[in-house]
């Protein structure tokens, strides 16, 4: 019975402190990190899918290098201010707050953050609300890829 109970105690020690911890989040990703997102919407009129790679240089500076998966190219990079930082931060918390949705557009993303090369963090959100698409006070993963066709021009 010790043995059971010391099991029980253990595990929710473990849970809590997996509950306990902090959200990914890009403003505050250490120097050093990266953080891969996925980001694939699907719906009756479109298809996309792209790849993100952020990272935090040691300056504190982030950069964003984005690929566009579906026709198989790099759209380049962005340097990212704090304020974009915070919009994507703010994205999240949107996404994490969904409420179930019925909308025939699914949006899924799939978030790893790295340190040294090993995923320290990982997160998978599903969207079929429409809701975060129609929103104009959230920055968009679409806004940073608009942001790399207008440099390309």
């Amino acid at each position: 019975m010790h043995a059971v109970h010391t099991f029980l105690v253990t595990s929710l020690l473990a849970l809590s402190a997996t509950v306990a911890a902090e959200p990914i989040s890009f403003r505050h990703l250490p120097p050093g990190a990266s953080l891969e997102v996925g980001f694939r919407s699907s719906g009756c009129f479109h298809q996309t899918d792209f790849a993100f790679h952020f990272e935090r240089a040691a300056d504190q500076s982030v950069h964003v290098t984005v690929h566009d998966l579906q026709n198989s190219k790099k759209l380049g990079s962005l340097a990212l201010s704090e304020s974009d930082l915070a919009g994507l931060d703010n994205l999240m918390k949107a996404y994490r707050h969904l409420p179930l949705g019925g909308c025939t557009t699914e949006d899924t993303l799939t978030l790893v953050q790295k340190k040294d090369g090993k995923a320290v963090a990982s997160e998978t959100i599903t969207d079929s609300t429409c809701d975060i698409s129609r929103r104009k006070d959230l920055l968009q993963f679409a806004t940073l890829t608009e942001r790399l066709k207008k440099q390309g021009k």
